[in-house]
């Protein structure tokens, strides 16, 4: 793709949504190393709780926790695991609630912050040579 449409990039739209590490994968498979997917449990104990915290900030925790439902639905696209996370936690509207039930010992986890850059790719501001 990249080589007949001339880009340097390509835009990965809704399939990052369901597949978190798609940036890392592509990255891998165009430098012909192994891929290497990130697991259920390290979405659920790390990605979610950080995606719930970062969006209370940049919003609020009903956004957060709203946003966070709508993620799974398409995380069930890959992780099967999903569907069952849901169910579980579509009644809750507090925040404190999901994240404890996506790690019981979110208190011990507290003091691990995952990596922002969750996708294993560079977050820059500079515009490149991207398809749509």
């Amino acid at each position: 793709c990249r080589e007949i449409s001339g880009c340097d990039d390509v835009a990965l739209g809704r399939g990052a949504f369901a597949r978190p590490d798609l940036a890392m994968q592509i990255r891998m498979a165009t430098s012909q190393k192994s891929p290497n997917p990130i697991g259920w449990n390290t979405v659920k104990q790390l990605w979610l709780p950080q995606f719930i915290a970062e969006s209370s900030i940049f919003r609020n925790e009903s956004y957060a926790v709203h946003r966070c439902k709508q993620w799974l639905k398409y995380l069930r696209r890959t992780y099967p695991e999903a569907i069952e996370t849901f169910a579980e936690i579509k009644r809750l509207t507090e925040a404190s609630e999901i994240l404890n039930y996506l790690n019981p010992n979110s208190e011990a986890c507290a003091k691990t912050k995952p990596p922002l850059n969750m996708a294993g790719f560079e977050i820059t501001t500079e515009t490149s040579n991207v398809c749509h």
